[in-house]
């Protein structure tokens, strides 16, 4: 689950609202600190929220913030609040959590 060698996408909703690099952390964050070291599902959810000005992923597993990683990326009132990842065993998709994803 959530192997670095999986294709990995980004729905249109997430591309619209996310800039690239915003889209790319979530891949850094999966396989630098969460991979083998934090429970993990075939969804993950992340709330997006604003430290200082700054974006945070904060990771929330079982509905409760297990981990925080704070950017330097500048906090936009416009971002998305939930972020999810899906692993169906072959792709990997960053989308959003409202049913909008295309």
């Amino acid at each position: 689950m959530f192997a670095a060698n999986q294709q990995r996408f980004a729905t249109y909703d997430v591309i619209a609202k996310l800039p690239g690099e915003m889209i790319d952390e979530f891949w850094f964050i999966i396989d630098q600190y969460l991979q083998g070291v934090l429970p993990m599902d075939d969804t993950l959810t992340f709330r997006l929220s604003s430290q200082k000005g700054h974006v945070s992923y904060d990771y929330l597993y079982n509905k409760q913030m297990i981990a925080r990683f704070d950017t330097q990326f500048a906090f936009q009132s416009e971002f998305p609040e939930y972020v999810m990842v899906y692993d169906d065993g072959d792709n990997q998709t960053v989308l959003l959590p409202d049913g909008n994803n295309q």
